[in-house]
């Protein structure tokens, strides 16, 4: 009999882990009815599962292995909506990294302390640098507006790692801010393996120093600060996206610009298809709140669901957004 008892407990046993392979836990977006104070209170309700809050949102994440998780939470009062988290390839993969003809010798880049700095539009490539010329930032640049007027210009850069040494970003990257919303990931630090790296290649655009080497950016005494939520291989999720910019437009980084060179392609149809229309709503509020609470926020988006306004930041040279990349692709279930 004793040997009964526990052959059944064994099996009873295998069950419930082949149960629980069978149900991987996943994360979950919550869309509240409201935004503001209390908005996600129906999120006591499963205090555990519970990763993200925002109250301004009126966004919540949870995680959990229940199958019937989505359509309990769906049920809670004050809920809108209630969506799995996806990861998109929001960068194409198929970038690669061209050699440049001639190799840059970076023993002569001036300190960062320096008093006497090589004159705008002397670097190594200005000769190819046409987008400066096509917005007048190599004009700019002449005329010392180079982002840092009144008080020295902020942006950050949503997007995958970045390559915190590189000669044209190391003297303008605050690395005491920069981090990473990635949790597999956790280091905002792109390795410096020759690969491509698409945050690296932005953030050049938008403030690679004067010191005669490789390239200028349009605002090139601006500081930068990398908001990492995009994997290496440019795939991220919703949670990922809205964390970095809660962060970016928050209190600790304060950033005048936040910048997201960026896309994916979405259903223009049925509020994108697929439970993506409750995940873009979120992320339109994410960027709607970023904009509102400091006015002066720009968030600058290429192919990206939220349209970008006009906004103003504290430095002259930058007041005009420019961001790189292909036309909108993406739309969000308002449009």
């Amino acid at each position: 009999m004793r040997k009964k008892v526990i052959a059944t407990v064994s099996l009873c046993f295998l069950a419930l882990v082949a149960a629980k392979a069978q149900n991987p836990t996943k994360t979950y977006l919550l869309l509240a009815n409201v935004q503001g104070p209390g908005s996600t209170s129906f999120a006591s309700a499963f205090s555990s599962s519970v990763i993200a809050h925002y109250d301004a949102l009126g966004v919540v994440f949870a995680q959990s292995s229940d199958p019937n998780f989505a359509a309990q939470a769906a049920a809670l009062p004050g809920v809108q909506s209630v969506a799995e988290d996806q990861e998109l390839q929001w960068i194409s993969p198929n970038e690669t990294v061209v050699q440049a003809d001639n190799v840059i010798d970076d023993s002569g880049v001036p300190p960062p302390d320096a008093s006497v700095l090589p004159p705008a539009n002397h670097e190594s490539f200005s000769s190819a640098q046409w987008n400066l010329h096509q917005i007048h930032a190599d004009q700019t640049a002449t005329n010392g507006d180079r982002g840092n007027g009144v008080t020295r210009a902020r942006v950050a850069i949503l997007d995958a790692g970045i390559v915190a040494s590189h000669i044209d970003i190391a003297a303008n990257l605050n690395t005491a801010l920069s981090t990473s919303f990635v949790p597999t990931e956790p280091s905002f630090v792109f390795p410096s393996n020759g690969k491509f790296s698409h945050a690296t290649h932005v953030a050049g655009i938008v403030a690679a120093p004067i010191n005669g080497m490789g390239t200028q950016g349009v605002a090139p005494n601006a500081e930068l600060v990398s908001v990492k939520v995009l994997k290496d291989s440019g795939r991220g999720s919703f949670a990922s996206f809205i964390a970095g910019i809660e962060y970016a437009s928050g209190s600790a980084v304060y950033a005048d610009v936040i910048n997201m060179s960026l896309g994916s392609t979405f259903d223009r149809s049925n509020m994108g298809g697929g439970g993506l229309g409750p995940l873009l709503s979120a992320l339109n509020r994410a960027v709607n709140h970023a904009e509102a609470k400091f006015p002066r926020n720009p968030v600058t988006a290429s192919g990206f669901p939220q349209p970008v306004r006009s906004a103003s930041a504290r430095s002259a040279s930058i007041r005009r957004r420019f961001s790189t990349g292909s036309p909108p692709t993406a739309t969000s279930d308002n449009r």
